[in-house]
């Protein structure tokens, strides 16, 4: 795969074709842990895919363009579905999806997994909402920098909310260890 100059990302001189294969699931992933399901997350990544080939021109870094347009589609979609719902319903937001596992795991773990990912996604979504988007994008290898140009923030800022998520997110991991051994010593 040929990259930016600078190492960030795909080059703009990359088959169109190559890029989709390569990040449409990257960015899908990247939607998954805003909170997206799959289906909303992969329309919205289509969907910015399409425009990218309709007006390729004047984009420096088409991986993180894509990432910024299918966000605004997600988020775009998802206040539509809100204002379509009638009042007092509410939206499950766990995600339920689990991997196949192969036929010789124990399907203790494969349960034990599955659970895990699911409190995973839970804690991760339990972040402010711009917390959250910072940390999916160092989950998805950009720095700080680089994230700062995608969201329109200063580094300064990325690094501080970065920071603030680990933080939380260690906290909470250690209330979920403590809550396991309060369990098994019962």
């Amino acid at each position: 795969m040929e990259h930016d100059p600078n190492g960030s990302g795909p080059s703009p001189t990359q088959p169109l074709a190559e890029f989709y294969r390569e990040q449409f699931p990257l960015v899908v992933s990247y939607l998954l842990k805003l909170g997206a399901d799959r289906a909303e997350a992969e329309d919205a990544v289509q969907n910015a895919m399409e425009m990218l080939v309709r007006h390729p021109e004047g984009i420096r870094s088409r991986a993180a363009w894509v990432r910024v347009v299918a966000r605004n589609n997600w988020i775009r979609a998802m206040r539509r579905h809100m204002k379509a719902m009638p009042a007092g319903v509410a939206c499950n937001d766990v995600e339920r999806e689990g991997g196949r596992s192969p036929s010789n795991t124990d399907p203790a773990d494969v349960i034990r997994q599955i659970t895990e990912q699911e409190d995973a996604v839970r804690m991760i979504r339990s972040l402010p909402p711009t917390q959250r988007e910072i940390l999916a994008l160092a989950f998805d290898g950009y720095r700080p920098a680089e994230i700062a140009e995608i969201t329109g923030s200063n580094s300064s800022a990325v690094r501080a909310n970065l920071a603030h998520a680990r933080r939380r997110l260690g906290r909470l991991l250690t209330d979920r260890q403590a809550l396991r051994t309060l369990g098994t010593a019962a």
